[in-house]
């Protein structure tokens, strides 16, 4: 118990010293790459201690999310109407969604074109295949639980077999030694953007795991992946910049990280065809 206690209070420091942790983390990384100390031990221990500062700013960043949520809850009207007209803002949801993956999948794909890069085309199939479940399931907002329950299936079909898309991603980011990098301080920008992005999906596909609307939960799945992949490339992006880019590190890395996505992502698949099933069921 004692033990608990300790580990708790390590990553849920008071206000206070939650900002002398950030401000010093910041500082040393500072004083790091302005007196070129990146090949010496204090490195070492300014990205230990940056990434320890990530993690429980992130840890407090959530629990102050959830405060304000419980305050808009209770005194918001605005929550209210939220409330009263969620299908209306899930249905936007995803259409913007679906807006921003196929961008940033024809992005991706004109650029493989334009560079000959596999890497690029592969990217791109994965994010316009995420669009296709996206339309498939914004087509089915208003239909019958049936359809819906037949829709969640489909989608769970899809997810379980772009496991090899997402084998293909890690094995080319393995085999081709494909690189990510951010200039500056742009990668810490990015990091707090996908540990986030990451956070929200897992408590979202939580949140929504018995939702009445099945929609919605496909939909927190799919976001979870999206997130998965971020996570992918923040992870060879910090190993470049940080580590040196140590091939062998970034090789059993990836390859690790790459194994706990596709595990995730199959379980999440197996779990909204076995919810599809079961509903479907019920219905006969």
């Amino acid at each position: 118990m004692q033990a608990k206690q300790t580990i708790y209070r390590i990553f849920h420091p008071n206000k206070w010293l939650l900002a002398v942790i950030c401000v010093s983390a910041t500082a040393l990384l500072n004083a790091v790459f302005s007196y070129n100390l990146k090949h010496t031990p204090l490195a070492q221990v300014a990205y230990w201690y940056s990434l320890y500062a990530l993690i429980v700013f992130i840890i407090a960043f959530v629990r102050g999310c959830r405060k304000l949520s419980r305050l808009v809850k209770e005194k918001s009207r605005l929550y209210r109407f939220y409330q009263d007209n969620i299908r209306i803002f899930h249905k936007y949801s995803l259409l913007v969604g679906f807006s921003v993956n196929f961008a940033y999948g024809l992005l991706k794909l004109a650029a493989g074109v334009y560079y000959s890069s596999w890497w690029f085309v592969t990217l791109a199939v994965y994010y316009l295949l995420l669009c296709s479940m996206k339309v498939t399931l914004l087509k089915n907002l208003k239909s019958p639980l049936k359809k819906q329950l037949l829709r969640l299936k489909h989608v769970g079909l899809a997810l379980l077999a772009m496991d090899v898309v997402l084998a293909g991603i890690i094995i080319l980011i393995v085999s081709a030694r494909q690189v990510f990098y951010y200039y500056g301080y742009l990668i810490y920008l990015m990091a707090l953007y996908d540990f986030y992005l990451i956070t929200m999906a897992f408590i979202n596909v939580f949140k929504y795991r018995r939702h009445s609307d099945v929609v919605v939960f496909a939909s927190k799945c799919i976001n979870l992946t999206v997130a998965m992949i971020s996570m992918i490339s923040l992870e060879v992006a910090m190993i470049y910049t940080f580590g040196h880019n140590d091939s062998k590190m970034k090789t059993v890395m990836t390859l690790c990280l790459g194994v706990v996505v596709v595990v995730v992502n199959s379980i999440m698949a197996t779990s909204l065809i076995i919810k599809a099933q079961k509903g479907l069921k019920k219905q006969d």
